[in-house]
């Protein structure tokens, strides 16, 4: 499943960063240690996070901004 797929990209980016948030808790995304770390390694995020198994929370706006418009 693609990480963002279940989302409706014609939303406003801090309603998509809230689903997002959503869908991550729901899957248990977090790493356990460092809850900053999301792991993308079991999702098809390649057209988001190219190369990317795990990614800081940070980078899960800069994936967002590039895929929605403000």
């Amino acid at each position: 499943m693609e990480f963002f797929q279940f989302l409706d990209l014609s939303v406003s980016r801090p309603e998509a960063t809230k689903k997002v948030w959503e869908y991550i808790r729901k899957h248990k995304l977090q790493d356990s240690k460092d809850r900053r770390m999301i792991k993308v390694g079991g999702t098809d995020s390649g057209k988001i996070f190219p190369g990317k198994k795990i990614i800081k929370m940070f980078d899960i706006a800069k994936g967002l901004k590039k895929n929605l418009k403000d």
